[in-house]
């Protein structure tokens, strides 16, 4: 029985499996930058900068697609009504699915926005890329915002004053409140911040055991997500891996290497793993993975 160290000081205890379990393959050719399973075992996906959002079933088949009026950045789904919203960069605009599937704006952000997440009481966490000057976007900085569903600022932290860059992936954890982003500037780092947006750590890929030949400046973080006991799930593109750290940013174990490029993560209820992957040029599947025995 493993037993690690939570970000809130307390003992976390679970059963690792030694490899991962693969549960299906589902053989689906389109690339895609975000993937959110739903409650009943399908998933929402998005492409960055693309105008349709489209929901799979079990067998990689197109159940439902959502074209919208501007391209759509990054997706989320709501925990509590399990609606999906998602974030336009170029209009600045953070939108949610009615019942009847039609998309309907909810509010504008002040920076370009590049990532979303929603949260369990009702607020819609934003990570920025800059600011609008115009039609153009001032690379001076980055923020991370936390909104109401009606738009009204509650809280934003700067990530980065005066470097070029974004968040490209943004989750807040259940067990904790802690919130974890992918920030990308010079560098891609993971940081790790409170619920009142006060930054914890910063995670660059210390303590993973990898082979002589890749260097720790080989992390290269893309998406992320929380498990059930807290810990963090990273889709490390520079290395093709799937990482797995605590909630208090300490290496565990490397849960799956790829031999192609590693896509983005998403996390179904019961802590199964959604990842997409390309098994070999040009070839891509998403994989669902259990990775605890109990």
């Amino acid at each position: 029985m493993a037993k690690q160290e939570s970000a809130t000081g307390g003992a976390v205890r679970y059963k690792l499996r030694d490899r991962p379990k693969v549960k299906s393959s589902i053989p689906y050719r389109d690339f895609f930058t975000s993937i959110c399973p739903t409650s009943d075992g399908n998933a929402w996906l998005c492409c960055w900068d693309t105008y349709i959002v489209k929901l799979i079933n079990k067998k990689g088949e197109v159940i439902q697609t959502i074209h919208h009026e501007s391209p759509v950045e990054d997706i989320s789904l709501d925990p509590t009504t399990g609606r999906l919203w998602f974030c336009c960069r170029a209009e600045r605009t953070i939108c949610e699915l009615s019942s009847s599937f039609s998309p309907v704006t909810r509010f504008t952000t002040e920076g370009w926005a590049r990532s979303l997440c929603v949260t369990r009481e009702g607020r819609v966490l934003v990570g920025t890329q800059g600011k609008p000057i115009g039609r153009e976007c001032k690379q001076e900085g980055y923020e991370i915002a936390m909104y109401s569903t009606d738009g009204r600022v509650l809280r934003t932290t700067i990530v980065e004053k005066s470097k070029a860059g974004y968040v490209r992936s943004i989750l807040e954890c259940d067990v904790t409140g802690n919130i974890a982003v992918v920030s990308i500037s010079d560098s891609r780092h993971v940081i790790v911040y409170s619920p009142t947006l006060q930054p914890l750590f910063h995670y660059r890929g210390e303590g993973i055991q990898v082979q002589k030949s890749v260097t720790p400046g080989d992390f290269s973080p893309w998406t992320l997500v929380y498990d059930s006991k807290g810990n963090i799930v990273i889709a490390d593109n520079g290395r093709r891996t799937i990482e797995l750290i605590s909630g208090a940013g300490k290496y565990i174990k490397t849960l799956h290497t790829n031999k192609d490029f590693q896509g983005p993560v998403g996390m179904q209820e019961g802590d199964v793993l959604w990842s997409g992957l390309e098994v070999k040029t040009s070839t891509r599947e998403i994989k669902l993975f259990k990775y605890y025995s109990k």
